[in-house]
């Protein structure tokens, strides 16, 4: 009825039905990210997907969309923005929000991997801006390597917000 859009903005009809609908599709093809607008929403797996993150992926997202292009929903696409923004010089904030055992700690871990990957890539390639080679990229997966250390380190601090373990966590 609705279509698979990658971005709910595009549906026909743009209705909480439709909405789930949209969702439910994508996840049932193991698409567990969709767009709503600037919003990316995740539906959690509960299991290990391959292919969906590492090296490869990331460089996929590192570069700069082409113009009138938009990056498939990921996590990676919204790190990659918020990095854009910044090396523009504008504030910057990505807030992931969730009910207990949604995933938010996992998706921070995967946005501070690739923050960190690309930030070390930028580093390693210079002032000038060579291109991204596959060994920049890994040099820089290697450094986003504490991203998980970093994260379960912030986990009191979270919690303190509101995200604190209950019994569906």
């Amino acid at each position: 009825c609705c279509g698979r859009a990658e971005d709910c903005v595009a549906l026909p009809r743009l209705d909480e039905a439709a909405l789930l609908e949209n969702v439910c599709e994508r996840y049932a093809r193991r698409e567990i990210y969709t767009y709503v607008a600037q919003v990316l929403l995740a539906v959690n797996p509960y299991e290990d997907l391959p292919g969906l993150y590492g090296e490869t992926v990331m460089q996929q997202y590192a570069g700069r969309p082409r113009p009138g292009a938009r990056a498939p929903p990921h996590p990676y696409a919204v790190a990659a923005a918020a990095l854009r923004g910044l090396r523009r010089g504008e504030p910057q904030a990505v807030v992931i929000s969730g009910e207990s055992g949604a995933g938010k700690t996992e998706t921070a871990k995967i946005v501070l991997r690739f923050l960190r990957a690309n930030a070390a890539a930028a580093t390693a390639l210079g002032p000038r801006g060579a291109s991204s080679s596959a060994a920049a990229m890994a040099a820089a997966a290697a450094a986003g390597e504490d991203a998980e250390r970093d994260a379960l380190a912030m986990g009191c601090v979270l919690e303190s917000f509101g995200n604190a373990r209950t019994t569906r966590n």
